[in-house]
């Protein structure tokens, strides 16, 4: 067994790998809908009001995102994020 084998199998990687589940969501939704417009991290960064290094700590999908920025995000990229029981941390 390889070790990366080893660690999908392990409790805390498992754990890990839903708690980033949401983020990696988002992040996916964000990177579509900039480039869907053809902006770039700035370019999207000056829409939300934001730095560009935010915009990329939410695109690496590791990272929580406010509920402001999210709003802000949505209103951005013409998105709907849905999150909560039966939800299945979609966005649209």
């Amino acid at each position: 067994m390889t070790y990366f084998a080893y660690l999908k199998r392990s409790a805390d990687y498992r754990t890990e790998e839903a708690r980033l589940a949401a983020y990696r969501t988002i992040a996916a939704t964000v990177i579509h809908g900039r480039g869907a417009r053809g902006w770039t991290q700035r370019r999207l960064a000056e829409e939300i009001g934001t730095t560009h290094t935010v915009v990329s700590r939410i695109e690496s999908g590791r990272h929580a995102v406010s509920v402001d920025t999210l709003l802000r995000l949505s209103g951005a990229l013409g998105v709907t994020f849905s999150f909560g029981p039966g939800a299945n941390a979609s966005a649209r």
